[in-house]
């Protein structure tokens, strides 16, 4: 089981996630469009309004 953390730092990781990729998508702006139709295909997929959880997943699996 993972260590709990506090909302603090649950916060900060966030940041730090969300500054990492936008730096990436202002190195390589074709990536915006690119994770926007994974998107698209995602909600068409039958996951319907998960985006967040997906994101949520996504991060987890980075990280």
């Amino acid at each position: 089981m993972p260590p709990k953390m506090n909302h603090s730092k649950y916060c900060e990781i966030l940041q730090r996630k969300q500054e990492d990729l936008l730096s990436i998508y202002r190195t390589d702006s074709h990536l915006i469009g690119e994770h926007y139709g994974i998107e698209e295909v995602v909600l068409g997929g039958g996951y319907e309004y998960r985006q967040v959880v997906e994101l949520i997943q996504n991060g987890a699996d980075y990280g």
